[in-house]
C-alpha cells in the first residue's frame, strides 16, 4: 500500500513541477567582440541555422525559444562563429540570458598598387566661393558654384580648362542628374533643367516649381528599356517603395523594404511628440519637461500639423508642445535611414536590400526577382552606406572609413563579395559626393579640420596591380 500512495505522490510531484517549468522562454542578451565592443546585425541562429534575430545598434538581441530547441549561434562577418547551449540554471522565471564574445578571424583584402599620377585637386573652396555639386560629363567636369554673392555651372576639360561657364537666377544649391541623365539646378523656390548644347555653350529651360522637381524629377532613379523606376520613402525614411512605369505608362508596384525596428521607434516618438509623453518623468523637472506647453495660453491645436512629417514641421510641433527631446529623438533615427538603392545590373535591375542581406536581381517590367543574391559586406565595421557603380568599366565599389583613412572596397560583379581594398588617405576629413567613373574616384573632402572649406579631388583607382 505504502508503494502506490509513493507512485502517487511522486506523479503529482512531477505534474507540478512540469507545470510550474516554462516551455517558451524569452532569451536576450549582448553580442561583442573580444575587447567588449558591441557588434551591430549579428545574426542569431537555431540548430537549423535558421535566422532568428539580428542584434541592434548597441549588439543587443532578444527572441522567442522554444525549450528543447537546441544551442544558439552567433555570427557576424569577419568574425568566428559562436555556439551556446542555453542552461536553465541561468534562468530568471521564463527570461534566459546568453552573452556571446566572438572572436576576430579577419583576412585582409589585397590592395591595389596605383599607378603613377595618383590624384588631382580640379577645384579648391575659399572663404567666398563654395563647390555646391558636380558631375562627370563623358571627359569633362560640370561643377554648380557659388562665387560671392552670384551662382554659375561651370564645364571644364580636364586640363581643368573652362569650356563653358553660366550664370543662374536665384540661389541653386543641388545639381541633380535625372535618371534620364539631364541634369537639373534646384532652388528653394524652383528649379531649372540644364542645356549642354555643345562643348562650349550652357542654357536652362524656363523655371518649375521645385515641388515638381520633388515629386517627379527626384524620386525617378533608373530610365531602362522605355521602363522608369521611381522611389519613394516613408515619413521617417525607414521605409522605401520601388515600382516603375512600363512603356504603356501603366504603374507597378515593385518592392518595399522596411527597417521594422527603425519604423516602430520613430513612430512611438512621434506618438508621444503628439500626446505630449514625457521621455523623462521626474517630479523636480519644471512642468515643461513633463510634455506640458512652455506658454499655457498658447494654442496648441495638434491636429493643424497631422500628417506632414517635415522637419519645418516637427519643429514648429516641438516647440508648440515643449518636445525637443522627441525631436531629437525622431531626427537621429531619420539621419539613421534605410540604405536600399536600386542600380542598373548587366541589362537588369539590382535592389540592394541591405536590412535583409540580400541583392534581388530582377528582369527589366518583371515584378519577381530573377535572383537572390545573399550579401554581407555591409555588416563589417565602418560601412558607410555607400554602393557606388562605375558603369565604364562595369565595377561595383562600397565606401568604408578606418581610423587610418576611407576605403573603397570592390565588390564581385556576380557575387558581391569584397576583392580588393583601394586607399583613399587623400579625402581628408568628411567627403562628400563620391562618384566613381572610368576608373576614377570624384569627391568633395576638407583637407583640414580647422579650415571649412572643401578641395574637389580626382583620385587615380584603376587597378594596375604589381607583380
Amino acid at each position: 500500500m505504502k508503494t502506490w500512495v509513493l507512485w502517487i505522490w511522486a506523479w503529482l510531484l512531477a505534474g507540478l513541477v512540469s507545470a510550474q517549468t516554462p516551455t517558451n522562454w524569452r532569451v536576450e542578451g549582448w553580442v561583442r567582440n573580444a575587447t567588449g565592443e558591441p557588434l551591430p546585425g549579428a545574426r542569431i541562429l537555431n540548430a537549423n541555422d535558421s535566422l532568428l534575430a539580428l542584434s541592434d545598434t548597441r549588439g543587443f538581441y532578444q527572441i522567442q525559444w522554444r525549450a528543447g530547441s537546441g544551442p544558439l549561434t552567433a555570427t557576424y562577418l569577419g568574425y568566428a562563429p559562436q555556439t551556446l547551449a542555453l542552461s536553465m540554471a541561468d534562468a530568471d522565471g521564463s527570461l534566459l540570458r546568453l552573452d556571446f564574445r566572438l572572436n576576430s578571424q579577419s583576412t585582409p583584402l589585397p590592395e591595389v598598387h596605383i599607378g603613377a599620377r595618383r590624384v588631382e585637386v580640379l577645384a579648391v573652396e575659399n572663404f567666398q566661393t563654395d563647390i555646391l555639386g558636380f558631375d562627370v560629363v563623358g571627359e569633362n567636369l560640370l561643377t554648380l558654384e557659388r562665387h560671392r554673392k552670384k551662382y554659375l555651372v561651370r564645364l571644364s576639360d580636364p586640363a581643368r580648362h573652362v569650356l563653358a561657364e553660366l550664370e543662374l537666377l536665384g540661389q541653386p544649391k543641388v545639381l541633380h542628374r535625372s535618371c534620364t541623365g539631364v541634369f537639373h539646378v534646384a532652388d528653394l523656390d524652383f528649379a531649372q533643367e540644364l542645356i549642354l548644347l555643345d562643348s562650349n555653350r550652357l542654357d536652362t529651360f524656363p523655371r518649375y516649381a521645385r515641388s515638381d522637381f520633388e515629386q517627379l524629377v527626384e524620386p525617378c532613379v533608373l530610365a531602362q528599356a522605355d521602363h522608369y523606376f521611381f522611389r519613394e520613402r516613408g515619413p521617417f525614411s525607414q521605409i522605401v517603395r520601388y515600382g516603375f512605369f512600363d512603356p504603356a505608362r501603366h504603374w507597378h508596384p515593385l518592392i518595399n523594404i522596411l527597417n521594422k525596428a527603425g519604423e516602430r521607434e520613430a513612430w512611438q516618438a512621434y506618438q508621444g511628440m503628439l500626446s505630449g509623453a514625457a521621455l523623462v518623468r521626474e517630479p523636480e523637472l519644471p512642468p515643461n519637461w513633463l510634455g506640458q506647453p512652455i506658454d499655457k495660453d498658447f494654442d496648441n491645436e495638434k491636429d493643424r500639423y497631422w500628417g506632414d512629417y517635415s522637419l519645418e514641421h516637427l519643429i514648429k510641433m516641438a516647440n508648440t508642445n515643449g518636445e525637443l527631446a522627441h525631436l531629437g529623438w525622431i531626427e537621429a533615427l531619420r539621419l539613421d535611414s534605410i540604405y536600399a538603392p536600386l542600380l542598373a545590373w548587366n541589362n537588369k535591375v539590382a535592389v540592394f536590400d541591405h536590412p535583409h542581406d540580400e541583392v534581388l536581381l530582377f528582369r527589366t517590367g518583371e515584378l519577381k526577382p530573377l535572383r537572390r543574391q545573399p550579401i554581407q559586406y555591409h555588416r563589417a565595421p565602418g560601412w558607410q552606406k555607400q554602393v557606388l557603380a562605375d558603369i565604364v568599366r562595369g565595377d561595383w565599389y562600397t565606401l568604408f572609413s578606418t581610423r587610418q583613412c576611407y576605403v573603397l572596397r570592390q565588390l564581385d560583379p556576380q557575387q558581391f563579395t569584397p576583392l580588393a581594398d583601394f586607399r583613399l588617405p587623400e579625402a581628408g576629413l568628411f567627403p562628400e559626393q563620391l562618384k566613381v567613373h572610368d576608373g576614377y574616384a570624384y569627391f568633395l573632402a576638407r583637407p583640414d579640420l580647422n579650415v571649412p572649406n572643401a578641395q574637389l579631388y580626382k583620385v587615380n583607382i584603376r587597378q594596375n596591380r604589381a607583380p
